[in-house]
């Protein structure tokens, strides 16, 4: 026998193989958790380090303020653009948006159509188009066109004619075909 007894120690873990298997893997798993768990924590307090860094170079820049403000007016811009986006399958309100512009500009809604969406982009929206046919008179046509430009609703006119009702009539037609943004 030698000074360590080591021995009588291989003995044993021969005797013992599968505790000692496990007993030196528990071992070496437990190292390998406390190196991970101390990494975990430097990158942690480097990322703070980094985040107090950033703020206080945003701070001391002389736009930092306006930045700011800007970076909430575009997140409050995208916020109403998602908020009055077209929802496809509610047809019931995407009609009642254009009886809407009818009403404040006193157009006459003769023919309106929702068209299927094209699906085969991947883009994050989709393009709902619609066909849409009114009288009335000129004014009232304008301001129609008008309200469907600067309304709420993000729309393209794709195509649009007037033509008059009636020869010597006041009154005149016109076909519009748009496109609104929707939600996919």
């Amino acid at each position: 026998m030698n000074a360590f007894g080591s021995n009588s120690f291989t003995a044993m873990l021969r005797r013992h193989l599968f505790g000692s298997v496990c007993t030196i893997a528990s071992v070496l798993l437990l190292g390998g958790i406390w190196v991970l768990r101390l990494d975990l924590h430097t990158l942690a307090v480097q990322t703070r380090e980094h985040d107090q860094e950033n703020q206080a170079m945003l701070s001391t820049l002389a736009s930092g303020p306006l930045i700011k403000q800007e970076l909430v007016r575009g997140q409050e811009t995208v916020q109403r653009i998602e908020s009055n986006l077209v929802i496809e399958s509610k047809l019931e309100d995407n009609v009642a948006y254009f009886y809407k512009l009818q009403k404040e500009t006193k157009a006459d809604i003769i023919f309106l159509k929702q068209q299927p969406a094209d699906n085969s982009n991947d883009w994050d929206y989709k393009v709902i188009p619609y066909s849409v046919q009114l009288g009335g008179t000129y004014e009232q046509a304008a301001a129609f066109v008008l309200a469907l430009e600067t309304g709420p609703k993000l729309a393209q006119i794709k195509f649009f004619n007037f033509r008059r009702r009636e020869a010597g009539a006041n009154s005149i037609s016109l076909t519009i075909d748009l496109k609104l943004l929707g939600k996919r």
